[in-house]
């Protein structure tokens, strides 16, 4: 690697970190904001880089490299309120991380300070995408993610222009893939929880002869159980606007306060009913979304998953038989979401061959 152009990414680093501190990097000086103010500047009276580490990307696209380097700096900081004159002036010894992507061929790169708490979370986020990408879980808007050889949204643009049959074909194609990755990111992430959840049959005590189950749940539950709350959410949402799409292009009159998933499905146009298309979503909705609708329904309206399960326990905690399928219920949670995203991405194609139909 050429060490000139490394050297002129550490220059550009140490620039921008004088030039956008008090902007775009305001996160490393949270702890010493004096007021709200207009200007701050930055003299820096020593600076070093350390630990240097260049690795070669696993699937380089626009960056093919990665840069990771320890910063020290001490600097002298003035913050300026610009209306009143108020200055304050202060000094902040800087440890932070720089993590940056490079192509060295086009000489672009880009780069981040990373204070501890972002080290922390990042880590946590590579845990999650080397999970999924090991496991082959897709979102619609991954690069690499074709069907028939045509990424998602070019499938879905190219035949709502072609029939003329959506007035926001992007926006509507860009919402249910967010969707899609974030019903990937808690997917996941529950795979990641499960084995750490506690187990309502792992502590017990006897009581005059019987046994009696003790269940303390940790930051671990909480998380399995909330994450859980809102998948539930995330997939009424996914199919809601699948609705929409399909409201639009074939129930045009049908009142916009009426639109749900559910109730296009029930009324769609006679002539489509026969469509093997139309028929997945027939069988869906008949099947699976039954069961994924009710317990969002109990979610909003009743009772969050965390306190159905901690009820559920204090009614069986005497009853080891049943708190054995309440314990396989809850860890069957995770696989669960994986087979009710694996069926939302699956149910893109017959959208779009439903859509071409028209």
């Amino acid at each position: 690697m050429n060490p000139d152009y490394i050297n002129f990414i550490k220059e550009t680093i140490i620039r921008h970190f004088k030039l956008d501190l008090g902007t775009k990097y305001k996160y490393l000086i949270q702890d010493i904001i004096p007021f709200e103010y207009n200007s701050l500047t930055v003299y820096t009276t020593s600076k070093a880089f350390t630990g240097e580490k260049i690795t070669e990307l696993k699937s380089p696209a626009r960056f093919t490299h990665e840069l990771d380097l320890n910063f020290q700096a001490d600097a002298t900081l003035i913050f300026e309120q610009k209306n009143t004159g108020i200055i304050f002036k202060t000094s902040k010894h800087f440890e932070t991380h720089v993590n940056c992507v490079f192509n060295p061929d086009t000489e672009l790169f880009s780069f981040s300070f990373l204070d501890k708490n972002q080290l922390i979370l990042n880590e946590y986020f590579d845990l999650i995408y080397n999970k999924y990408k090991d496991l082959n879980i897709p979102s619609l808007v991954d690069d690499d993610f074709l069907i028939n050889g045509k990424t998602p949204i070019e499938l879905f643009t190219s035949v709502a222009r072609k029939k003329q049959i959506l007035t926001k074909d992007f926006y509507m194609f860009n919402n249910l893939g967010r969707i899609s990755q974030d019903t990937r990111f808690y997917s996941t992430h529950l795979l990641i929880l499960k084995p750490y959840i506690t187990d309502f049959l792992s502590d017990s005590t006897l009581i005059n002869g019987k046994k009696y189950f003790r269940y303390f749940p940790t930051i671990y539950d909480k998380q399995y159980l909330l994450s859980a709350g809102i998948l539930f959410e995330l997939f009424y949402n996914y199919w809601d606007q699948i609705g929409d799409v399909l409201a639009e292009v074939f129930l045009p009159t049908l009142q916009k306060n009426n639109i749900y998933f559910s109730t296009v499905i029930d009324q769609f146009p006679q002539p489509f009913k026969n469509s093997k298309n139309f028929q997945w979503f027939l069988d869906f909705k008949n099947k699976e979304y039954q069961g994924l609708n009710k317990m969002r329904k109990n979610i909003v309206h009743y009772n969050s998953i965390e306190t159905d399960y901690f009820e559920n326990y204090q009614d069986l905690f005497g009853n080891e038989a049943e708190l054995k399928k309440l314990q396989s219920e809850k860890e069957d949670l995770a696989e669960y979401f994986i087979k009710q995203h694996t069926i939302a991405i699956n149910g893109f194609e017959p959208l779009i061959n439903l859509m071409d139909e028209k």
